[in-house]
């Protein structure tokens, strides 16, 4: 596949047949070269080669940056990227680190000294925020972006501030969305609707352009690390813990359906832990990205561990989807593995169809709700109100009340470095 790049055996672990993949997904598309992808990428050509060079797991951003040069689908690649990244989180010291290549490294970096931050590959952690590079926009309406929070099948999102000071989650569109007319058709409809959700559990839509060249959507910035992140690196949450967690995000997704929304892609990744409870995050967006998907390729793309059965078969995502993914999100803060367990997507959703879930681990008096709410028949599955009146009911609380110490000291040093991180933008 060019003759600077080592064999690869997909067989020798995740990371290699991570790597494998993404050079067959660039022979599909004709193998250009690299610096033909680098164009369009945003990336140096010696950075795209690094990442399918199978040294190290590359950080999402450059994978989706590949993947999109070569035309493929974001989502889907997000998807396997987070399930090679969890095996690589489990694994004991030897594991390998993510790669993480700035945006405007060239192929001179090879001559850089050994202590270069520009050198390839750079191996580190995951730190709470990264810096802007030269591919990174500078601006969005009146907001300066200070730093780079994340980056996701459908945009990057930046930190930035009110005038008065107060910080915001800015979340700029993929170039490849935004050029789309169905998706900002969709996507002004759901930001709309986004604005009309209030809740103490949600992250609240307080501005968004979807006419700008690259549409963008500002929310109230939460400092905490995501369900995803604080249970790879922290493990599950204990049961007192999960019954405010579980009666939380209920209550947040109460407040997204009163506006009439449907959040459509409840996962770890879209729920943060923070001092005072849990937020949900990107509610009801993802319709407009699923709609944009499903024109290009005439399939229906989501998070397969995280989707409804009558999702996976084609049919519309409702309030009673939500609850079952509810569902699937208890199992995962319980357990830190998905009740239909991982594995290529299509055997996945056949479990999510088919098969009853895995409940194993589970507090036993948890275990009636996740069963409740995992229902393969969307009529049978709990109203929301429903699933809170049982967590405080079995929780043997008199009443769920969240307080500083909610989650453990190690989650909640979690929650603190993302508030020291913060102070120091």
């Amino acid at each position: 596949m060019g003759r600077h790049e080592r064999p690869l055996d997909p067989d020798a672990g995740p990371v290699e047949a991570f790597a494998h993949a993404l050079r067959e997904l660039r022979v599909a598309v004709g193998m250009p070269r690299y610096r033909e992808l680098a164009r369009k990428a945003g990336y140096s050509a010696s950075a795209l080669s690094a990442a399918a060079s199978g040294a190290a797991l590359p950080s999402l951003d450059l994978v989706l940056s590949y993947v999109g040069a070569c035309g493929g689908d974001a989502v889907e690649w997000e998807a396997q990227w987070r399930a090679v990244s969890a095996v690589v989180s489990r694994s004991r010291p030897a594991s390998r680190p993510v790669l993480s290549v700035p945006h405007d490294q060239q192929s001179a970096d090879a001559a850089a000294g050994p202590d270069s931050p520009d050198r390839v590959p750079v191996l580190t952690g995951e730190p709470v925020f990264q810096n802007l590079t030269a591919g990174d926009p500078r601006q969005a309406g009146p907001y300066r972006l200070r730093v780079r929070i994340a980056v996701g099948s459908m945009g990057r999102v930046y930190l930035a501030y009110t005038p008065a000071g107060r910080p915001l989650a800015i979340k700029i569109v993929r170039p490849e969305l935004a050029e789309d007319a169905e998706f900002r058709q969709r996507f002004r409809r759901e930001v709309d609707a986004a604005r009309q959700v209030h809740g103490l559990f949600t992250a609240q839509v307080l501005d968004a352009d979807t006419a700008a060249p690259h549409p963008w959507l500002a929310t109230a910035y939460v400092a905490g690390p995501s369900v995803q992140e604080a249970v790879t690196e922290c493990g599950p949450l204990p049961s007192r813990s999960l019954w405010l967690f579980a009666a939380g995000v209920a209550e947040a997704l109460q407040s997204v359906q009163a506006a009439g929304v449907v959040h459509r892609d409840l996962k770890p990744t879209n729920v943060l832990l923070a001092a005072d409870g849990p937020r949900l995050i990107d509610f009801g967006i993802a319709r407009a990205s699923d709609a944009s998907r499903l024109t290009r390729t005439g399939i229906r793309i989501g998070s397969p561990q995280f989707m409804a059965p009558e999702h996976v078969l084609g049919g519309e995502a409702s309030l009673a989807s939500d609850v079952f993914t509810l569902g699937a999100l208890i199992v995962f803060a319980a357990t830190g593995r998905t009740p239909f367990g991982d594995g290529v997507d299509v055997a996945v959703l056949y479990r999510v169809v088919h098969e009853p879930p895995d409940l194993a681990g589970l507090p036993e008096d948890l275990q009636s709700i996740a069963a409740a709410c995992l229902n393969k028949k969307a009529h049978q599955r709990p109203d929301l109100a429903s699933v809170i009146k049982a967590c405080r009911v079995q929780s043997g609380f008199t009443s769920l009340k969240i307080s500083s110490n909610w989650l453990p000291d190690s989650h909640t040093a979690q929650i603190h470095r993302h508030v020291a991180a913060l102070q120091r933008v």
